[in-house]
């Protein structure tokens, strides 16, 4: 992994000023995420990154505040030539033009700058700069003409072509042109754009690698398959916690991939974790080593923060065994129907539906009680949890009372009086707050019933 080395170099032609320099360094994976250190992954992989140094560089706390005030701190802008889908390193390239365009300074006054391009317009006066300074100076030949009048009667000029004749540089001296301080300061210094060199404080660690966060917490690593028959891969979604580092996986319902998932966390878990598991930095840093593992940091962005990915896994439906109860004879159906049950169970069919149904509910009731130490061994064998439900995931039938015709409504009536929570079915617990026979009866009338379905807890 690499990232980039910041320092100052002096400018070559005024010392005191200072240039921007960089280069490409390697990185330890402990130094990006313990220190905030930027992992460095190619051009324009973290766009925020050229905005932020930017928005950093252009803080007012980075601009001499008197030269601020002269216009000598620009605004230095994030728009550069090429496109972010080009190879080329907006980054890169915004670094460059800060090289070559913004001086550093430690502490600089507007009286020392202007003294500054003073020395070197003096120490290189020449023809040509005398003439930049003269045509700046004084608009138009008549006034060119006069001024140079004024410094040598003798001189003899009808146009412009005359004044290239003549050497300025002995006619005209730098104090000619006293009271043109910012003319003096454009003509003697070669960039007008100052900095603080308090600037790689905030970009830069003590070593001069960038950072701008104090840590990085969040990233992902990509986990090719290694095994001979294997062709799939993982991504886990990893977040640091000091020395550790917790490991996510993205899993489907592709068993190639948890196969790949358990090896990779039998191999680096410093838990028990199966598929998610913690590992340490170091062994974060050897397993990146290989060329199997691959590390993203695809929510690291400096201007608005993301929030971290998260991983989910799918549960293929054969894996989990669900079941649920049908339906079962209620007060909606027929007279006949509800005198055909009575019949099989030999109870009297007189009497007009109403009694019909409360005869119903009453044979419920002692059928139920016939069969609770069936449903006691069952269910105390087997606990399940109450989930939703649809039609798509209709569960199969308690393997229970197969054979018997109200099998579904006493079925019913048992799970209703021992569903602790109205999820948790256990036959440990018996809800009596209601009797058997208001319970067959609500049950018959629909005024109550059960939905859903239950998952096994192994």
């Amino acid at each position: 992994m690499k990232t980039f080395r910041l320092w100052f170099e002096e400018d070559r032609e005024i010392p005191r000023f200072k240039r921007l320099r960089l280069e490409k360094v390697p990185v330890s994976i402990a130094d990006v995420l313990k220190k905030g250190i930027h992992p460095w992954q190619g051009a324009n992989v973290h766009r925020s990154l050229k905005e932020k140094f930017v928005e950093v560089l252009n803080s007012g706390g980075m601009k001499p505040a008197e030269l601020a005030q002269f216009g000598y701190c620009a605004d230095v802008s994030c728009v550069v030539s090429s496109y972010p889908w080009q190879n080329e390193s907006q980054f890169e390239e915004t670094l460059e033009r800060i090289r070559d365009g913004v001086y550093f300074v430690d502490k600089l006054s507007y009286v020392e700058l202007l003294e500054i391009a003073r020395e070197r317009l003096r120490r290189n006066w020449s023809h040509r700069t005398a003439h930049s300074l003269l045509s700046r100076t004084r608009v138009g030949f008549d006034e060119m003409r006069r001024f140079l009048k004024a410094k040598d009667k003798d001189i003899k000029l009808s146009g412009y072509a005359d004044v290239e004749r003549y050497d300025l540089r002995e006619i005209l001296r730098l104090e000619d042109f006293a009271g043109e301080d910012n003319i003096l300061i454009s003509e003697g210094i070669p960039v007008k754009n100052f900095r603080s060199s308090r600037f790689l404080e905030r970009v830069t660690d003590e070593r001069g690698l960038l950072r701008l966060a104090d840590s990085i917490r969040d990233f992902q690593v990509t986990a090719d398959c290694c095994g001979t028959f294997c062709h799939a891969s993982v991504r886990y979604n990893c977040q640091g916690h000091g020395d550790s580092v917790r490991f996510v996986p993205e899993l489907d319902r592709n068993e190639d991939k948890r196969e790949v998932a358990s090896s990779v966390a039998q191999r680096w878990r410093i838990d028990k974790g199966r598929y998610c598991f913690m590992t340490d930095i170091a062994r974060l840093s050897e397993m990146l080593e290989q060329k199997q593992f691959k590390i993203g940091f695809p929510c690291l962005d400096y201007m608005n923060p993301r929030q971290p990915a998260t991983s989910s896994a799918q549960i293929a439906d054969s894996k989990v065994p669900r079941f649920s109860v049908a339906n079962f004879i209620t007060a909606k159906a027929s007279g006949d129907s509800i005198k055909a049950v009575l019949r099989e169970h030999g109870v009297s069919m007189t009497g007009r539906k109403e009694e019909l149904v409360d005869k119903l509910a009453g044979l419920a009731a002692r059928v139920y009680e016939q069969n609770e130490p069936a449903l006691d061994a069952y269910f105390s064998k087997h606990r399940f949890v109450r989930a939703g439900n649809t039609v798509k995931h209709r569960g199969n039938e308690f393997p229970v009372l197969e054979d018997l015709d109200l099998r579904n409504m006493v079925l019913t009536m048992y799970i209703m009086k021992h569903l602790r929570g109205n999820t948790i079915l256990e036959a440990s617990h018996n809800n009596d707050t209601f009797d058997l026979l208001s319970l067959a009866r609500s049950l018959i009338k629909r005024e109550v019933s059960l939905t859903g379905i239950f998952l096994r807890i192994e």
